[in-house]
C-alpha cells in the first residue's frame, strides 16, 4: 500500500526488506559453505563418524516440518519474510539430505572417499545459492508487481 499520514514509506518495506535479508543469507551461506567444501576436498581427513547419520535424519525431519508448517502459515497470511524463511528450513533439510548421502558414501567406500562428504556439501552450496538468488527474484517481481498495480 502506497504511503499514508501513519506510515510515511508505505505498507510492506519492513516485509520486503526481511524477506531480502533472508535471501541474502542463504546466498552467502552458500557461498561459505562452498568455499569451506572446496578447501576440505584438497585436505585429507578422517572419515566421519556413524552417529552423525542418525544426528543428520532428525534433522532433516524437523527441518522439512519447520518447512511446512511456516510455508502454510506463510501462504494463508501472504507473508514474504515467513515464505522466506520456510524455504530456508527446505534448503537445511535438502543440504542434509545431501550430507546424509556424503557421509554414506564415505563411511561405506571406506580409504579414499573420506571426502565425499565435502563434495556432498559443494553440490548442496549450489543448491542453497540457487535458492537464495531465486527468493531474491521472487521478491523482486512481486515487489514490482505490487508497485505497478498502485
Amino acid at each position: 500500500m502506497p504511503a499514508d499520514e501513519d506510515h510515511p514509506y508505505g505498507h510492506g518495506k519492513a516485509e520486503s526488506l526481511a524477506a531480502m535479508s533472508a535471501s541474502l543469507m542463504l546466498l552467502l551461506a552458500g557461498i561459505g559453505i562452498a568455499i569451506k567444501s572446496l578447501i576440505e576436498i584438497r585436505q585429507p581427513h578422517h572419515t566421519p563418524a556413524f552417529f552423525t547419520l542418525i544426528v543428520l535424519v532428525g534433522v532433516i525431519v524437523t527441518k522439512e516440518i519447520l518447512f511446512r508448517f511456516l510455508f502454510s502459515v506463510g501462504k494463508s497470511v501472504n507473508s514474504l519474510s515467513l515464505t522466506a524463511e520456510a524455504w530456508h528450513h527446505r534448503s537445511d533439510a535438502i543440504t542434509s539430505v545431501a550430507a546424509f548421502i556424503g557421509i554414506s558414501i564415505a563411511i561405506i567406500g571406506g580409504k579414499g572417499y573420506e571426502c565425499a562428504d565435502d563434495w556432498a556439501a559443494l553440490v548442496a552450496s549450489g543448491f542453497i545459492m540457487y535458492n537464495g538468488i531465486n527468493m531474491l527474484k521472487t521478491r523482486h517481481q512481486r515487489d514490482h508487481g505490487l508497485c505497478a498495480k498502485s
